[in-house]
């Protein structure tokens, strides 16, 4: 699982497709995107990958969601440029 902030705000980047499962590639192989660009003046993305948490829903669905336990850290500097960047187009 991993949480993604930047080095503008510690609050975690919101997520789709969260650990989207490519297990059948190799195993524990999974998937995260995050739902908006990196803040204009951020220089870094700080990742932390953690340990999964089981969480079973009000109706008795279990989704995935991070533990606390940090398994790596590491951090990505972004491109001066990044904000200026255009964002491209999927399938059109």
């Amino acid at each position: 699982m991993l949480v993604v902030t930047d080095d503008t705000d510690p609050t975690p980047y919101p997520t789709q497709w969260e650990d989207f499962d490519w297990s059948f590639l190799k195993a524990g192989r999974m998937t995260t995107r995050l739902d908006r660009r990196p803040r204009p003046n951020a220089t870094r993305l700080n990742v932390s990958v953690r340990t999964p948490h089981i969480v079973t829903t009000s109706d008795g669905a279990a989704r995935y969601t991070a533990s606390d336990e940090e398994v790596v850290a590491f951090k990505i500097d972004l491109p001066e440029d990044h904000a200026l960047k255009p964002l491209r187009q999927i399938g059109g």
